[in-house]
């Protein structure tokens, strides 16, 4: 874990709708950036916190796209469909695990309008 970090997909200017599937797309990258997404480090998620609150949501995927919490591996990324609905505006920070190791998680900020 020393020296990832998380390379953001997807315009995070941008706020999604609530009730739309946000497409959370990230790659796990070395300090050099370099990409080291692939298969051999999943990506599973850990949990979703609207951040300025102690507000823990639930985690959905949208239509079962993501079994298990489990973040799509395709093309040097992966993606996770966040199914938004019940989130009330304001910023979200998603949590995730990379591998087997679950004592450090990285996170990633998106807003829902």
């Amino acid at each position: 874990t020393v020296g990832k970090k998380v390379r953001a997909l997807f315009d995070r200017t941008r706020a999604f709708r609530a009730g739309s599937t946000a497409p959370v797309k990230v790659q796990i990258v070395s300090a050099d950036d370099q990409n080291l997404s692939g298969d051999e480090l999943p990506l599973t998620v850990r949990g979703l916190l609207r951040i300025g609150s102690s507000t823990a949501s639930a985690v959905t995927d949208a239509g079962n796209s993501n079994p298990d919490y489990a973040f799509r591996y395709d093309s040097g990324a992966y993606i996770y469909n966040l199914k938004t609905t019940g989130l009330t505006a304001g910023k979200y920070v998603l949590s995730f695990y990379a591998g087997a190791d679950h004592l450090f998680f990285y996170t990633i900020e998106f807003q829902v309008k």
